[in-house]
């Protein structure tokens, strides 16, 4: 059995302490995360609510709309993962599904969301893209 010399209790207890300050560093990193995460779910809760008024789109086919608007192109995959995050309960169908009534709604407002050959990316054109960034955003002004 070894003993441990006072050399080595020393160094445990610094460790000990240093450890300790760096949980408080991470308990006060966690409550402004926690802060910031809120005041970005209102943001999103307000630019999700605009799209809504805008277009009569539910919450999820306003995500959809947004996160297509935010990108260049984008695939099934990537729209997914936008919406859900890495939640595997749900497959690219239910983004497809989600696209053709989007798809609808917008056309009336002139808006076309074309899809772009067997790979499954979708793009909307740069004005389009602009105008729907400008809906939603405006929310927050």
């Amino acid at each position: 059995m070894s003993t441990l010399s006072r050399q080595d209790y020393q160094t445990i207890r610094r460790l000990r302490g240093e450890v300790d300050e760096l949980k408080e560093e991470l308990r006060q990193r966690d409550e402004r995360n926690a802060d910031r995460d809120e005041r970005n779910a209102d943001r999103e809760d307000a630019i999700m609510a605009r799209g809504r008024v805008g277009w009569d789109l539910t919450p999820m086919q306003s995500r959809l709309i947004y996160a297509l608007a935010r990108r260049e192109y984008a695939s099934a995959s990537r729209l997914r993962l936008a919406i859900y995050g890495e939640s595997r309960r749900h497959d690219n169908g239910v983004i497809y599904v989600m696209l053709h009534a989007v798809r609808k709604k917008m056309a009336a407002a002139g808006i076309a969301i074309p899809h772009l050959g067997p790979g499954g990316f979708y793009q909307l054109d740069s004005a389009d893209r602009q105008k729907i960034r400008s809906v939603f955003e405006g929310a927050i002004g």
